[in-house]
C-alpha cells in the first residue's frame, strides 16, 4: 500500500486548499474525491453554477430595463438550454483548474467512494472504491473535507427531481418555470427567487419564521424583502408546509398561515431548507463504535480550534463541522488545519467573527462581525453610522433605488466590530470591512484610508464622515 504523510477526502474548496498547501510544504499528499471531476458541491453544485446563473439573468433583466437611460434593446430573449450548456463548460473548465493546480503541487489523485478501514496512530488505512477495482492506501494524517449533501425527502415527501426539486436538482431543470414555490426564504431560497424572478417567472417564498434571511442585519433583510415586493415576487412568513403533492404538470402546496390552510400550485417547487453532513458510510464495520463515537457528535466531526478531532491525526473542515457551511470558511480551516500537521510554531486558528457573509440577491447583501441586536450586545456600548448608498455618485448610475451601509463601533475604543451591507456591490464592498475587522481597526484608522473617487467603495468612509466629528 502507498503510503502518504496526508490524505484529504473530498476536492471542495477545503479539500484541495488543504492538499494544494500541504503539497507545497513538500508533505506527501493524496486527495481523494468521490465524483468524476474535482471541485466538490461548491464549483459543481453550489456556488459558482448558482451565481452564474445570477449573473446572466441580472444581465437579461438589465437589457430589458434600460428605458430610462435612453437605451432601448427590443426583441430580447434568451436561449435556456444554451445557457446550461456553457455553465456546464464553465464548470468543466474549473474543474481542471484545480486538477492543474493539485498536479502543480505533486498531489496524487484518486477518485472513488473513500472508507476509513483501519485507525492507527501513524497508520490510518483507507480504502478507495470505485466502478473499476478496490485500492488502499496509508495515511499518518487524514483530512475529512467530505462536505454536505442535500436532502431527499423534505416532510415525509420524496423530492423527485421532476417537479419537486433541490437546489441539486433545479441547476439542470430543462426550462424557466411560469411559476415556481421557493420553500425556504434562506440564502439559498433568496438566490434562487432573484435568478428566475429576472427571467419572468411567477415566484412565491414561503418561510416558516418571521422574514426572510433570519440570520441577515434586519434592516437588510427588510429592505430585500421591499425590493423583492415591489418586484412581484411573493413572501409569506410564519408559515408552515403541511403536504406538497406533485402532479405530472405542476404542484400544489400545502400550508398553515394560522389563519387557515391553504392551497398555492405552481408549476414547480424548490425545497430549499438546508442540508446535511456527507458522512454516510464513512467507515467500514472493522473501525470500532468507541471511536466513531469520540469522532462524531450529532453527525458531525467535532474538532478543536486546529482543526483536529480527539484522535490525534485526524482532522475535519467545511461542512461536516459544525462552523459557518461556507466555502471560504472550509478554505480558512484547511489552512489551520494544515498549518498544525505541519507543526508549525505560529498557528493561526480561524476567527469565525472575521468570516464575510455573502448574499449573492439582487439587490445582495453582505456583513461581517457583530449585529446590532446580537444576542450578549447591550446597545448602550455601541455606536452605529448608516450612510444611503443613493448619495454615492457610481450608485447612482446602477439602476438601484435603495440601499445603505451600516457601521457598529465600540463607544469607548471606536474599533469597528460590524459592518452591514444592502445594495449592488455589497459582496465585493465587503472586503475593506473584513479587513478592518480582522485587524481590530477603529473607525479613526478605517476613514484615514484614501479611497478612489468615483468610486462605489469610497462609500464606505463616507458612511463615517458623513455622521461624525474627525480629525479631517
Amino acid at each position: 500500500m502507498k503510503k502518504y504523510d496526508l490524505v484529504v477526502i473530498g476536492s471542495g474548496p477545503g479539500g484541495y486548499i488543504a492538499a494544494a498547501r500541504a503539497g507545497a510544504m513538500n508533505l506527501k499528499t493524496a486527495i481523494i474525491e468521490k465524483d468524476q471531476l474535482l471541485g466538490g458541491t461548491c464549483l459543481h453544485r453550489g456556488c459558482i453554477p448558482t451565481k452564474f446563473l445570477l449573473h446572466i439573468s441580472k444581465k437579461f433583466n438589465e437589457l430589458q430595463n434600460m428605458h430610462h437611460l435612453g437605451m432601448f434593446c427590443k426583441d430580447i430573449e434568451f436561449k435556456w438550454d444554451q445557457i446550461m450548456a456553457y455553465k456546464n463548460s464553465l464548470l468543466n473548465k474549473h474543474a481542471g483548474g484545480v486538477k492543474s493546480i493539485l498536479n502543480s503541487k505533486s498531489v496524487s489523485i484518486y477518485h472513488g467512494k473513500a472508507r476509513i478501514s483501519s485507525i492507527e496512530f501513524n497508520k490510518n488505512v483507507i480504502e478507495i472504491e470505485n466502478s473499476n477495482n478496490m485500492q488502499a492506501i496509508v495515511a499518518k494524517n487524514v483530512i475529512f473535507a467530505v462536505g454536505s449533501k442535500t436532502k431527499r425527502y423534505f416532510n415525509n415527501t420524496l423530492i423527485s427531481g421532476n417537479r419537486i426539486m433541490n437546489s441539486d436538482d433545479i441547476l439542470n431543470i430543462s426550462e424557466v418555470p411560469k411559476s415556481i414555490i421557493i420553500i425556504g426564504g434562506g440564502v439559498v431560497g433568496c438566490e434562487f427567487a432573484s435568478v428566475f424572478k429576472n427571467f419572468a417567472s411567477e415566484v412565491t417564498i414561503l418561510e416558516n419564521t418571521s422574514r426572510i434571511l433570519p440570520m441577515a442585519d434586519y434592516d437588510c433583510s427588510e429592505g430585500l424583502k421591499k425590493t423583492f415586493s415591489d418586484l412581484g415576487i411573493k413572501i409569506k412568513t410564519n408559515v408552515k408546509v403541511k403536504v406538497v403533492t406533485e402532479q405530472t404538470s405542476g404542484v400544489t402546496v400545502t400550508i398553515d398561515d394560522s389563519e387557515s390552510v391553504k392551497k398555492i400550485n405552481a408549476d414547480y417547487c424548490l425545497i430549499a431548507t438546508g442540508r446535511e453532513a456527507d458522512i454516510y458510510n464513512l467507515f467500514s464495520d472493522n473501525v470500532a463504535a468507541s471511536i466513531k463515537k469520540r469522532l462524531l457528535s450529532n453527525n458531525m466531526f467535532h474538532v478543536n480550534k486546529f482543526m483536529e478531532t480527539s484522535v490525534k491525526g485526524l482532522y475535519a473542515i467545511g461542512d461536516c463541522i459544525n462552523t459557518p457551511w461556507l466555502a471560504h470558511t472550509a478554505s480558512a480551516e484547511a489552512l489551520a488545519a494544515v498549518s498544525n500537521i505541519l507543526k508549525f510554531k505560529f498557528t493561526n486558528s480561524v476567527n469565525y467573527n472575521c468570516i464575510p457573509m455573502c448574499v449573492y440577491t439582487i439587490p445582495s447583501i453582505a456583513w461581517c462581525g457583530l449585529g446590532e441586536n446580537d444576542k450578549g450586545i447591550s446597545k448602550e456600548y455601541i455606536k452605529t453610522y448608516r450612510f444611503p448608498l443613493s448619495s454615492n455618485s457610481v450608485f447612482s448610475f446602477t439602476d438601484n433605488s435603495s440601499g445603505f451601509i451600516k457601521i457598529i463601533a465600540d463607544c469607548e475604543t471606536n474599533e469597528v466590530l460590524g459592518v452591514h451591507i444592502l445594495g449592488v456591490g455589497a459582496t465585493e464592498l465587503i472586503a475593506e470591512a473584513s479587513l478592518a475587522i480582522q485587524i481590530k481597526a477603529t473607525t479613526d484608522e478605517l476613514l484615514s484610508v484614501i479611497h478612489a473617487h468615483p468610486t462605489l467603495y469610497e462609500s464606505i468612509s463616507d458612511t463615517l464622515s458623513m455622521t461624525k466629528k474627525t480629525y479631517f
